[in-house]
């Protein structure tokens, strides 16, 4: 936290998926615990809202391909942080509904005409390694869970249903074996195989019918991704 802005710039923004998102989070599950003391969270929620105005702010993030590309992975890691942070600092910031009236208003009127157009039928522009589908599923949980409202099984949403297929589709035999290297795909399977476990894990959680048994099978029975799944790093 004591590094400001620079805590999150480098790398055009790069840590909003993982530092602002985690930073959102343990504020969230951490707010009654009694070493949480009031300095301490005020300092917590000054950074994230230091951070998330200014991933948005034109003036502060120059790299404004990464705000405004739905195709692109760093623009749902911008979108993970700001749902987070909106949630997590409910009724403490003045700023909290803000930020979830942004990033609800990009996934309307952006993302979702993205995804049933050039991303429908679950492909994704940037290839299987840097595939974002699975951050769909991690911007869209926590709408769930605030508020109850259940985008994942919304009729007129069919993206993620069609993407539960892609990613099977694109599984090279025997299952869990490897992932068609599409796009800009890293040497070896592991990266691969790790977004469409993660994709497909989630999908097993969140979706319903058929679909979600299909990647429930998939994360059941893929012998190298359940062995990966293990011990996630150990293969790099």
């Amino acid at each position: 936290l004591g590094g400001g802005i620079n805590s999150i710039k480098r790398n055009s923004w790069y840590p909003t998926r993982s530092v602002g998102v985690y930073t959102a989070v343990g504020y969230d599950w951490l707010y009654d615990y009694p070493g949480f003391a009031q300095a301490l969270k005020d300092e917590v929620k000054g950074q994230l809202e230091l951070w998330t105005d200014g991933v948005w702010d034109p003036t502060i993030n120059t790299v404004q391909w990464a705000v405004n590309d739905v195709s692109n992975n760093y623009f749902w890691g911008h979108m993970n942080m700001t749902i987070r942070a909106g949630y997590s600092l409910y009724g403490d910031s003045s700023k909290a509904q803000g930020y979830i009236d942004l990033v609800r208003n990009k996934f309307e009127t952006q993302a979702r005409s993205f995804l049933s157009t050039q991303g429908a039928g679950g492909d994704w522009l940037e290839g299987t390694n840097y595939n974002s589908s699975h951050y769909i599923f991690d911007f869209l949980a926590p709408i769930k869970t605030a508020t109850g409202e259940d985008l994942f099984s919304d009729p007129n949403f069919t993206f993620l249903r069609e993407a539960v297929l892609y990613w099977l589709y694109v599984n090279v035999p025997p299952l869990g074996q490897d992932v068609f290297p599409i796009g800009d795909q890293s040497q070896g399977v592991y990266q691969g195989l790790f977004t469409a476990g993660s994709f497909l894990k989630m999908a097993s959680a969140y979706l319903t019918g058929s679909e979600a048994s299909y990647a429930k099978y998939f994360t059941d029975n893929a012998t190298v991704y359940s062995a990966y799944r293990v011990s996630n790093f150990s293969k790099f």
